[in-house]
């Protein structure tokens, strides 16, 4: 199983995981070759939030150039207005 650190396994792998419910947690694990904890933490957010789906992903770090936005905006709008709809 392809992972790169920091990102999230998909939703199909989710969904087995939850699938297999009549088996342990490690049998779970290296059926799909996931952690334990991984298996766990799926297992626990479903009972606990009676949702499967992974939350949202949170580096806390300001972004550099919000302070200059509306300045960046501003010199982007008299080349192509298109743009600045995009970057909003």
């Amino acid at each position: 199983m392809a992972w790169c650190r920091g990102q999230a396994y998909g939703q199909d792998l989710r969904d087995r995981v939850l699938a297999c419910s009549d088996l342990t947690l490690v049998q779970v694990a290296v059926r799909f070759g996931v952690s334990p904890s991984y298996v766990s933490k799926v297992r626990a957010r479903l009972r606990d939030l009676g949702d499967a789906v992974a939350g949202p992903q949170h580096n806390h770090v300001p972004l550099r150039l919000a302070p200059f936005s509306d300045a960046l905006r501003a010199q982007i709008q008299p080349l192509n207005p298109a743009l600045t709809r995009v970057f909003r």
